[in-house]
């Protein structure tokens, strides 16, 4: 992934670091098995798309990254607390 500074892997990875609870999905059109290895393991992504993505796959990816919050951080919220 080519941005000016940092790849997308390492923006992905300081992202953790900073906000670990956050859910990370890559979207990407430079999609090489390399990147998406680094990704999943350096960048610890809920999902990696490739560009074109349909828009409801992507409402989709969206809807269940947040919904992974609710259930896998039972210490931080139950399900009745939960605000949608």
């Amino acid at each position: 992934m080519q941005m000016p500074g940092m790849t997308g892997v390492q923006l992905l990875h300081r992202i953790g670091e900073l906000s670990p609870d956050t859910v990370r999905m890559m979207l990407t059109g430079n999609a090489d098995q390399q990147t998406a290895v680094e990704a999943v393991n350096e960048g610890h992504i809920f999902r990696f798309l490739n560009k074109p993505c349909e828009p409801e796959v992507l409402a989709l990816r969206s809807s269940r990254a947040s919904s992974s919050i609710v259930w896998s951080e039972p210490r931080k919220t139950s399900l009745q607390d939960a605000r949608w």
